[in-house]
């Protein structure tokens, strides 16, 4: 059987106005409620990210994640460009070996403050597939090379590829039409070249402009889980995407007996 999808829960995001005024007012009782319901919807990690407030980030991500910690018992993804965040993260999170460090590219400094913390800890970390000068190639075959390279630093750490997630970045297609098959191709290549490393990618990202974007994000799913992504980061409180990934998985051998399904269609949650 195919291990079951990882779904990481996109909401606690500082983008997100409501988010940035709890954190602001320290509004516990609301960051709380946004991780407990996002587990009862089906998420098994919390993306927790505070980069809006650029100045206060690593105070707001450590008070987010022991808030979050107190009412669930999940993972965390410390969700940083800076490096210095990801350290303070990773320091407050409880279960650090189950701790995704949320993100390197192939930025040397990145890469050499990230993957020593990774090491040290035993946890996850996820890498997307970005060059030293920033830059998203516009093919597969340019994000498999970036791939290469990254998981070349892991293993030059003595990081276990499992530990590994592969970002192959879903870009919006409102801008070059061409992107969802990029991506498809993407997760083959990775997929076919790293068998035991892990694929993640957003499924935000590729709406972005659109209208009615969550229809984007339904139609997409079912062809990243059939070109063998392993985990998304998504809104778990969007029903209708979660029934499509319960129905999704069990298509595709990722539900022992289909017995996920049948539960959620008993408690109501395909409907």
């Amino acid at each position: 059987m195919v291990p079951k999808l990882e779904i990481f829960g996109e909401r606690i995001n500082s983008t997100r106005p409501s988010v940035a005024e709890a954190l602001e007012e320290r509004d516990r009782v609301f960051l709380q409620k946004e991780a407990l319901d996002q587990v009862s919807a089906g998420a098994n990690v919390i993306d927790v990210h505070t980069g809006t407030f650029w100045h206060k980030e690593p105070e707001y991500v450590v008070w987010a994640i022991e808030a979050i910690q107190e009412v669930v018992d999940v993972p965390i993804a410390v969700d940083s460009l800076n490096p210095g965040v990801l350290a303070t993260g990773l320091q407050a999170c409880r279960k650090k070996e189950e701790a995704i460090a949320n993100s390197i590219t192939l930025d040397k400094e990145r890469v050499e403050e990230v993957l020593p913390l990774v090491r040290e800890y035993s946890c996850k970390v996820v890498a997307l597939t970005i060059d030293q000068e920033g830059r998203i190639p516009e093919t597969a075959k340019g994000r498999l090379e970036i791939a290469q390279k990254l998981v070349a630093e892991v293993d030059r750490y003595g990081i276990p590829r499992h530990r590994l997630y592969l970002d192959a970045l879903g870009m919006p297609i409102g801008v070059d039409t061409g992107q969802g098959l990029v991506v498809l191709e993407s997760l083959k290549l990775m997929k076919a070249a790293f068998p035991d490393v892990k694929t993640i990618i957003s499924t935000t990202a590729v709406s972005y402009g659109l209208p009615n974007r969550r229809l984007i994000h339904r139609s997409f799913l079912p062809m990243l889980l059939a070109f063998g992504l392993d985990a998304v980061v998504l809104d778990p409180l969007d029903k209708e995407l979660m029934a499509t990934v319960i129905a999704c998985e069990a298509l595709l051998d990722r539900d022992e007996f289909c017995q996920k399904y049948v539960r959620a269609h008993r408690e109501g949650k395909l409907a």
